[in-house]
């Protein structure tokens, strides 16, 4: 269960597992369930639609910060484009291991700051792989360190092809970008498959589940 979730035993140990484990009322089929068997209808990008849809917020998606300022009164955001956006709040949403290229004024509290400091241990990769035809659905396991694959299953089905997700231990074991080498690495769990596209997500970076989902949409529709 653990090569799916951590790049290093001894570094990380269990406490991946058990961070899911208690965000999931202390239930690991409660995860796995939440994870995987229930999703939206349209998708992640429906449900975001939907909140901002109700609120009167501007949204900004893809705009590189390098500084917040907070002065009691507003929240100055600095944009990598020299961009000064003013408001009287800000939600900013970014992976906890790029909070450390961002100037935060005033300092956030010490326990804030070493968590940004210390950054989040995942340093795994997501791909994702269009497999040719409608394959059997399937579950792998591979140790960690042991295989470019750690963890693959079959996700979806979409015009008589399978979308498969793949969590790699070791980044720089594989490439999202490289077809020939996701098809050999799959090959030793399903012989024979076919893989048609790929795509790719850096887990050190961390990004959250529609960037997951843009991707696997994107392969859907024949994009790598």
């Amino acid at each position: 269960m653990l090569s799916s979730l951590v790049h290093s035993y001894s570094e990380q140990g269990m406490a991946q597992f058990l961070l899911w484990t208690a965000t999931h009322f202390g239930d690991w089929d409660a995860f796995i369930e939440t994870a995987g068997h229930w999703p939206i209808e349209g998708g992640t990008r429906r449900l975001l639609d939907a909140i901002t849809g109700e609120s009167k917020a501007e949204l900004r998606l893809s705009t590189p910060m390098t500084a917040i300022e907070d002065d009691g009164s507003r929240v100055i955001v600095t944009t990598r484009d020299g961009e000064r956006i003013r408001a009287r709040r800000a939600v900013v949403a970014l992976p906890l291991n790029t909070l450390s290229d961002v100037a935060i004024t005033p300092p956030v509290a010490q326990p804030v700051r070493t968590m940004i400091d210390q950054r989040h241990p995942m340093k795994t990769t997501k791909i994702w792989a269009r497999a040719k035809g409608e394959i059997e659905t399937f579950v792998a396991n591979a140790p960690v360190r042991k295989h470019p694959i750690n963890t693959a299953k079959t996700e979806y089905r979409h015009d008589g092809d399978t979308l498969i997700v793949c969590f790699c231990s070791d980044a720089s074991a594989i490439s999202a970008e490289d077809r020939e080498a996701v098809q050999q690495a799959l090959r030793i769990f399903v012989p024979g498959i076919e893989v048609v596209g790929v795509g790719g997500i850096d887990g050190a970076i961390a990004t959250g589940a529609k960037a997951a989902r843009d991707i696997a949409r994107a392969l859907a529709d024949g994009g790598d």
